[in-house]
């Protein structure tokens, strides 16, 4: 792995658990029982949150292989996902565009964290074509 990829790499993880970090200094609702249902955008979320969550977690994901995330649109079972999670984790920095007011409204109700929202505004290595953060930071 070169050194971009591996500092890319590790901006993104580190900013995964502090988003974690976040979630969690906040007021967090009790989950309803164990397993957690948590409810994710992307494969690469999914497969991290599986990762560290194990057995108290089970994660759904939204977004399949091959699909792209900045055109989806949620369907009626995603929303329905969305809606029985007590927690959901979300890429940010408009990958998932069509679903941002969706995370937003939900976000007065229920615990929802981008896993990008920590990532530094400075952060020129991860600006793409202007100036927005490419969202594929991982």
């Amino acid at each position: 792995m070169n050194r971009k990829r591996a500092f890319i790499l590790l901006t993104f993880c580190s900013a995964f658990v502090a988003s974690c970090r976040k979630a969690e200094q906040a007021q967090l609702t009790e989950p309803s029982a164990y397993p957690i249902p948590i409810t994710v955008t992307t494969g690469k979320i999914a497969d991290i949150v599986r990762e560290v969550g194990g057995d108290t977690v089970d994660v759904t994901g939204l977004i399949g292989e091959g699909i792209d995330p900045h055109a989806y649109k949620p369907t009626r079972s995603d929303l329905i996902s969305l809606t029985e999670a007590d927690l959901i984790f979300y890429n940010g920095l408009k990958l998932e565009g069509k679903m941002e007011n969706t995370f937003q409204k939900m976000s007065q109700t229920k615990n929802v964290v981008a896993v990008t929202s920590e990532i530094a505004e400075d952060t020129s290595y991860l600006l793409n074509d202007g100036d927005h953060h490419d969202p594929h930071v991982w």
